[in-house]
């Protein structure tokens, strides 16, 4: 079995990955992927060492033990973009919103330019769901978020960017799965 699992929350990252991978030299086997459905994923590859996914993928992965996880991080460049592609159009308010793992311990409200930003990470989905009716209830005009951050700003009617992962932010985890596999064999190799 291949010893690294790409386990995908959206389609884009499905379809970028497995470029990077061969770029980098490197075998990974990809699933995509919904909270429902991520532990069974998992393990359906019992000799995948290690995970590299995001968000609440990554939160319910750990919860398998001897599997380590590697998050894909939100690159600040990919939500520079969106907020400016949201700007552009004129909004003035826009939340954004996400599993708190995505953005690494940021977090309050920002004025920039004359634009309003919020920043609102939560534990789990309720909470992502209870942001976004909270922000619409403030009166913000657009959401910038994860898959479930996404949907229910658009259920509300309101504007909603999904906060992608990019190639940068693909390839930095990729990375990272190799070094931790480089470690576990080395450690192999010792014992």
């Amino acid at each position: 079995m291949l010893p690294i699992l790409l386990l995908s929350p959206m389609q884009s990252i499905t379809d970028i990955a497995p470029d990077i991978a061969r770029e980098l030299g490197i075998s990974i086997h990809i699933e995509t992927s919904d909270d429902a459905s991520a532990q069974k994923l998992v393990r359906n590859y019992p000799g995948v060492e290690v995970v590299v996914t995001r968000g609440g993928l990554a939160e319910l992965v750990r919860t398998i033990p001897g599997v380590s996880v590697v998050e894909i991080a939100m690159s600040i460049n990919e939500l520079l973009s969106n907020l400016s592609d949201l700007t552009g159009k004129g909004l003035k308010r826009i939340g954004i919103v996400s599993r708190a793992n995505l953005f690494s311990g940021a977090v309050g409200d920002f004025r920039i330019l004359d634009t309003q930003v919020s920043i609102r990470p939560q534990p789990d989905e309720d909470g992502i769901k209870s942001a976004i009716r909270q922000l619409v209830a403030e009166g913000y005009e657009a959401i910038i978020g994860c898959r479930v951050a996404f949907k229910t700003a658009r259920d509300l009617g309101i504007e909603a960017v999904f906060l992608e992962s990019g190639p940068v932010s693909i390839r930095a985890a990729l990375q990272e799965a190799m070094r931790i596999l480089e470690a576990k064999e080395r450690e192999k190799l010792q014992g």
